[in-house]
C-alpha cells in the first residue's frame, strides 16, 4: 500500500471515529434536553395544581368577606363614613379575585393563550372602586393622590374589566412605588373637549 492511500485511509478512520464521536454527544445531548423538557412540563403541572388548589382556598374567605360586605351596605341606616368603608372592603377584596385570576393567567400566558373577555362596564363605578382603593393607599404612604376627569366620562364602556383593572393598578401602584413624596395624578382627559 502506498504511503498517499495509507495516509488517505488513516484521515478518513479519524473522520469517521470523530463523526461516530459527534454522533453520540449529540444523542446525549438530545437526551438531555428531552429530560429537561419532561422534568420542565412535569414542574408546569405541579405549579398548575397547586395554583388552582390556592385559588380554590383563597376564593372561600374573600368570598365571604365580599359576601358581608354586601349585606351590610344593604342596611338602610348606615352612615357615609361606614357605606364608604365599606365600598372600599367591597372594591378591594373584588381586586383581591382579579388579582388570584391574573397568578391563573400567567399559566395561560405561559402556553401563550392569555383570553381577551370584553363585556359592558359602568366606567364611573369602576374608576371610584380604583379612586377609593388609591386614595387609602396614598394615605398610608403620605402622598398626595389627585383624580381629575376633564371633559366627559362615559357611563358605559365595551371592556376586559380585568385586563384594565391590570393596567390601572400597574400604572397607578408604579407611579406611587416611585413617589416617595408629592402627588400622584389619575386624570381622565376626553380629547374631543380639546
Amino acid at each position: 500500500m502506498a504511503l498517499g492511500e495509507r495516509e488517505l485511509r488513516q484521515t478518513v478512520d479519524l473522520r469517521t471515529y470523530e463523526l461516530k464521536e459527534n454522533e453520540i454527544e449529540l444523542r446525549k445531548a438530545k437526551e438531555a434536553a428531552e429530560l429537561q423538557r419532561e422534568q420542565a412540563q412535569t414542574a408546569s403541572r405541579a405549579k398548575t395544581t397547586f395554583l388552582a388548589n390556592m385559588s380554590h382556598e383563597l376564593r372561600t374567605p374573600i368570598n365571604s368577606i365580599l359576601g358581608y360586605a354586601q349585606i351590610l351596605l344593604r342596611r338602610p341606616h348606615i352612615g357615609k363614613e361606614v357605606k364608604s368603608r365599606l365600598t372600599t372592603i367591597l372594591s378591594s377584596g373584588e381586586h383581591l379575585l382579579d388579582m388570584i385570576n391574573e397568578v391563573l393567567d400567567l399559566t395561560r400566558v405561559e402556553s401563550g393563550s392569555v383570553p381577551v373577555v370584553s363585556r359592558p362596564l359602568q366606567l364611573p363605578n369602576f374608576i371610584g372602586g380604583v379612586v377609593d382603593e388609591f386614595k387609602v393607599r396614598a394615605a398610608r404612604g403620605k402622598i398626595r393622590f389627585v383624580h381629575e376627569i376633564a371633559g366627559v366620562l362615559p357611563e358605559w364602556v365595551e371592556v376586559d374589566p380585568v385586563r384594565l383593572r391590570q393596567v390601572l393598578y400597574n400604572l397607578l401602584g408604579n407611579a406611587m412605588k416611585f413617589t416617595p413624596v408629592g402627588e400622584v395624578a389619575f386624570r381622565y382627559v376626553d380629547l374631543r373637549w380639546f
